[in-house]
C-alpha cells in the first residue's frame, strides 16, 4: 500500500465572520477527504474590506472583494483561495482558475425586518409601512426593491452582517436585504434542501425575522449562494486538492450565470441578476436585467452546455444583441469560435468574443506542464543559479513567471532585486512579479515580442547579458531579434506544453454540439496541436464546420506563417498583431464570406 505524503495547505480567505466561516467549511471538508494533511488558515485584507464607506457601486475597477488574494495566490502566500463566487469578475489573471464550485447554498435574498411585521396577504410578503427604510448596497437590489414598491426609501447600507442588522433591530431601518446563504453559513437561519417560505427566525437576533423573497421577483446576482475554490492554473496539486469539493449542478449553474454576466459586458454597477437550475439533462436559466424597461425572462437549454445558455441568454436580453455597445447585424452574431487554448488561458479571448455577439467554445488542446526532461530542468536551474551574473531578465508569458517563481522557491533562491533588471512583453505579464515583489523596469508599448525586441536592446545596451525562459517550444523569432541587435541571449526552457489529454475527443464533442463557424490561432503550439489532432482522428477542418470550413484566424504574421507550416490555412491575420485587431480581421473576414 503506497503512503501518502503529508503536506501543509494555505487556504487565503478574507477576514470578515462570513468569509471565516466559509472558510471552516470548505477545510473541514478536505479536512475529511484529506486526513493526512494539514490546513492553515491565512487571511488577506482587500480593497472592499478596507473601504466600507462606499457601495460597491462607486468602485472603479470590478473585484474589490478579490484582488488581493488573487496577488497572493500569484505570489505563493498560498494555495488555495475560497472566494464567493459573485464577488469573482469573469475575466481575470490567465495564471489563475477557478478550480471548484463545492455544493451551493441557497441562492435566494431575504428582507429582514422586525418580527411584529404584519404579513401583506395577496403578495404573502412584509406589509411594510408606507415610504420604509430598507437597507443594501446593490443596485441591483435597489432596482428591484422600487419596481416592487416605488415608495420605499432604499438606504445604502454596508458593514458585516451584525452592523447591518444590527440597524434594523435597533429602529434605524425598517428592513435589509441580505443573502439567505451568508446567514446560513454564519447559522443564524436553519439549513435545509429548501428554502421554507418564511418567516424564520433569526438566531442572535430574536426581535428579528428573514423572509425568503420569490425568485421570479428578485432574481439574485449571478453565483451567489455558491463558492468557488481558485488556485494557480500550473499546480496539479492544488487543482486536485479543490476538485474534491466540486459539485458538477453547482458548477453548471454558476458557469451558465457568470456567462450571462460576461454577455451583458457587466459588473456590480450594473442591476443583473440571474440564476440557473439543473433538472437532469436541461437547464433552466432565470434572467433579470433592469435596462430601459426591467425584465425578468426565462430561458433553457441542454445542461451540458452552459455557456451557450447564458450567451443566448445576453444577446436576447439588450436590445442591440448583448454586451455594451453591441449593434444588430454584427459579423460575429451567434458564430462559434473555437479558442484551442487553456481553458485559464482562455478567459479574456472569451470575453471579447461574447461582446462582439460571439460564442466562445473553448477546447484546450494545449496543456502547460513542468519540465519532464532532467537535462531542461538542469538547464533552468543553472540559470537561476547563475541570475546574478545577467543584466537583464525578459519575460514573454505568465507561463514562464509562474515556472520561474515556482522554480526559485523550490531551489530555495530569492530573486537578486536591484541586481537584475526586468523587462515584461505586457501588463498581464508583469502583475505575478509585481506581485511578487519584483520590479518590472521595461514594458513596451507593442504588447507583444516584436515590441521586447524594439525597446530591450536601447534599454539594455550592447553587449548586456539577457535571461530568456520561457516554453521549450517557443519559436526563435525573439532570441534571434535580440541577438541580432547585440544582446548576449541566455535562452532556457522554463516550462513545456504538450497535447491536452483526451484532446480528439473534446474537439470532437465541441463540433456534435454545432458546427464551428472559426478558429482563433494565438501561438504556433496551438496550430500545431490542432493540426495534430485533425491528421490523428484523419479529419480535415470542414469535419469541425459540419461539411462547411472553419475560417482560421491569427493573432499576427508570425503565428500565421506558423499556421501554414502547420498545415493549416489562413484567412484573417491583422496588419498589427494582438487580440482585437485579430478579432476585427476575423469579422471583416466573417463579413465577406
Amino acid at each position: 500500500m503506497r503512503t501518502v505524503a503529508a503536506r501543509t495547505w494555505r487556504v487565503g480567505t478574507r477576514g470578515s465572520r462570513l468569509a471565516l466561516a466559509q472558510t471552516r467549511w470548505v477545510i473541514d471538508r478536505l479536512q475529511q477527504a484529506r486526513p493526512q494533511d494539514r490546513f492553515e488558515t491565512v487571511v488577506i485584507r482587500t480593497t472592499g474590506d478596507a473601504d466600507r464607506t462606499r457601495d460597491l457601486s462607486q468602485f472603479e475597477t470590478p473585484g474589490v472583494f478579490v484582488k488581493e488574494l488573487e496577488r497572493a495566490l500569484l505570489d505563493g502566500r498560498v494555495d488555495v483561495v475560497v472566494h464567493s463566487a459573485k464577488d469573482v469578475p469573469t475575466t481575470g489573471p490567465g495564471d489563475l482558475v477557478i478550480a471548484a464550485f463545492p455544493p451551493r447554498a441557497w441562492v435566494h435574498d431575504v428582507l429582514v425586518c422586525r418580527r411584529t411585521c404584519p404579513l401583506d396577504p395577496v403578495t404573502r410578503l412584509p406589509a411594510l409601512p408606507q415610504g420604509a427604510r430598507i437597507g443594501t448596497s446593490s443596485v441591483r437590489r435597489r432596482a428591484q426593491l422600487a419596481a416592487w414598491r416605488p415608495d420605499l426609501q432604499v438606504v445604502s447600507l454596508r458593514g458585516n452582517v451584525d452592523t447591518r442588522l444590527g440597524r434594523v433591530a435597533g429602529g434605524d431601518l425598517d428592513g435589509a436585504v441580505l443573502a439567505a446563504a451568508g446567514l446560513a453559513r454564519l447559522g443564524m437561519l436553519p439549513e435545509s434542501p429548501s428554502l421554507p417560505a418564511g418567516p424564520l427566525p433569526l438566531a442572535g437576533f430574536e426581535e428579528l425575522c428573514a423572509w425568503p423573497l420569490p425568485l421570479e421577483r428578485f432574481v439574485p446576482a449571478p453565483g451567489q449562494g455558491a463558492l468557488a475554490l481558485q488556485v494557480r492554473a500550473g499546480d496539479e496539486a492544488a487543482l486536485a486538492l479543490a476538485r474534491l469539493l466540486d459539485d458538477p449542478a453547482t458548477s453548471l449553474a454558476v458557469r451558465a450565470e457568470r456567462a450571462f454576466l460576461a454577455g451583458m459586458g457587466a459588473s456590480c454597477a450594473v442591476p443583473i441578476g440571474a440564476a440557473a437550475r439543473v433538472d437532469g439533462d436541461t437547464m433552466e436559466l432565470l434572467a433579470y436585467y433592469a435596462g430601459a424597461a426591467p425584465a425578468h425572462r426565462r430561458w433553457t437549454g441542454p445542461a451540458r452546455l452552459p455557456e451557450d445558455l447564458g450567451c443566448r441568454a445576453a444577446r436576447a436580453m439588450l436590445p442591440g444583441g448583448g454586451a455594451a455597445g453591441a449593434r444588430e447585424g454584427r459579423p460575429m452574431e451567434g458564430c462559434r469560435v473555437l479558442i484551442p487554448r487553456p481553458e485559464h488561458d482562455a478567459e479574456g479571448l472569451a470575453a471579447e468574443i461574447r461582446r462582439r455577439g460571439g460564442v466562445p467554445v473553448v477546447v484546450p488542446l494545449i496543456a502547460v506542464v513542468p519540465l519532464a526532461d532532467p537535462s531542461a530542468r538542469d538547464r533552468l536551474d543553472q540559470a537561476l543559479r547563475l541570475l546574478e551574473t545577467c543584466d537583464w531578465a525578459a519575460f514573454t508569458s505568465r507561463n514562464a513567471v509562474t515556472a520561474v517563481l515556482e522554480r526559485l522557491r523550490a531551489l530555495g533562491l530569492a530573486w537578486p532585486v536591484g541586481r537584475v533588471r526586468v523587462a515584461a512583453v505586457g501588463q498581464g505579464t508583469a502583475e505575478p512579479l509585481q506581485a511578487a515583489g519584483i520590479p518590472v523596469d521595461l514594458i513596451p508599448a507593442e504588447a507583444r515580442w516584436q515590441g521586447l525586441a524594439a525597446e530591450l536592446p536601447a534599454a539594455a545596451g550592447a553587449g548586456s547579458r539577457v535571461l530568456l525562459p520561457r516554453s521549450a517550444r517557443a519559436p526563435d523569432h525573439l532570441p534571434r531579434a535580440l541577438r541580432d541587435a547585440g544582446l548576449v541571449v541566455h535562452e532556457v526552457p522554463a516550462y513545456d506544453t504538450v497535447q491536452a489529454p483526451d484532446a480528439a475527443r473534446r474537439l470532437a464533442a465541441a463540433a456534435a454540439q454545432g458546427p464551428l463557424d472559426a478558429v482563433v490561432i494565438t501561438s504556433a503550439s496551438a496550430a500545431e496541436e490542432l493540426a495534430a489532432v485533425l491528421a490523428e482522428t484523419g479529419a480535415g477542418l470542414e469535419s469541425l464546420g459540419g461539411g462547411r470550413r472553419p475560417l482560421v484566424a491569427c493573432i499576427g504574421p508570425n503565428t500565421a506563417a506558423d499556421a501554414r507550416r502547420a498545415g493549416l490555412p489562413v484567412d484573417a491575420v491583422p496588419a498589427r498583431p494582438g487580440l482585437e485587431p485579430m478579432l476585427e480581421a476575423l469579422e471583416q473576414a466573417l463579413a465577406g464570406r
